[in-house]
């Protein structure tokens, strides 16, 4: 999937840190959409709304902290794309404080896509633009069409061992009697989030770092406006107390740090263990029940 999404930046002339945010983001993302949009829709408010939560803390305080630890990343690509997910993270806390999420709000949420899609139109990136004329491939030597579809064939089995994943996890726990709210902001999160940290990793380890930030940033954004924004048109949302009191604080956190980080050029393995900090405190609040 990696090295495909690569070709396909390279073909279309974007970067990949554009393309992470975008094709491979918005794929990692099915997992979320598909549980929270489920949960809603059965009445199972504590996990259409944790699921989010937890994976937007997950992708960045766990992920990005893990990947930090194996290699820093010495770009400022994406702090505009950081800003707009810490913008859309304060728009939800916002709406959240009610502890509700209605069918406006969601409306509300969803629309805000077009403001992501045409941030993305807005993305042009000229050095990928000179490496694509280096190369000399043209259309006619190498299809898009065929780098796109086993792009999606990749994202296809991400996607199914994720919910491999989950459904396993998912039995075992509820047989244990674990609160669905601390089973959601957990086991299921971070079952959501194994997409996004298996095709970062492997970003990482193919040296398109890029890929691998923006498909965090990507995936922490499609959460809110498209897969909570979804989940709440389906069904009006309630929001537990906890969630606004404790972790959507943590997740505003993580958003924050991820622009301050990407702002200053370099984000290294000391930055990695702060993002790993703040998971163990989540960690924590739902060890202590809160």
């Amino acid at each position: 999937m990696i090295d495909h999404a690569a070709l396909v930046a390279m073909k279309r002339n974007v970067s990949h840190h554009s393309i992470g945010m975008t094709l491979v983001a918005l794929v990692t993302s099915l997992p979320e959409f598909a549980i929270s949009t489920f949960s809603s829709f059965v009445g199972e408010a504590d996990i259409a709304i944790a699921n989010v939560v937890g994976s937007n803390i997950t992708n960045i305080a766990l992920a990005l902290g893990l990947l930090l630890l194996l290699k820093p990343y010495e770009r400022k690509e994406g702090c505009i794309d950081a800003g707009f997910m810490l913008a859309i993270t304060l728009i939800c806390g916002a709406l959240m404080l009610d502890l509700q999420i209605s069918r406006i709000d969601g409306l509300i949420l969803f629309l805000i896509i077009f403001a992501f899609i045409y941030l993305m139109k807005q993305k042009k990136n000229y050095q990928m633009g000179e490496a694509y004329q280096k190369t000399g491939v043209t259309e006619k030597e190498a299809s898009i069409w065929t780098d796109i579809l086993i792009s999606i064939l990749g994202m296809g089995g991400v996607w199914i061992g994720g919910w491999m994943i989950i459904n396993g996890v998912v039995g075992i726990s509820t047989l244990l009697g674990i609160p669905s709210l601390a089973l959601s902001l957990t086991v299921v999160a971070l079952g959501t989030s194994l997409p996004e940290l298996a095709t970062s990793i492997i970003a990482i380890r193919k040296n398109v770092g890029d890929i691998a930030v923006g498909t965090l940033i990507g995936s922490n954004i499609l959460n809110i406006v498209f897969v909570l924004g979804t989940a709440a048109m389906v069904r009006p949302i309630a929001v537990a107390e906890s969630i606004v009191i404790y972790y959507l604080p943590l997740m505003i956190i993580t958003a924050l740090l991820t622009v301050i980080f990407i702002k200053l050029g370099r984000m290294g393995r000391v930055h990695g263990i702060i993002l790993l900090l703040i998971y163990a405190a989540f960690l924590v609040g739902i060890g202590m029940g809160i």
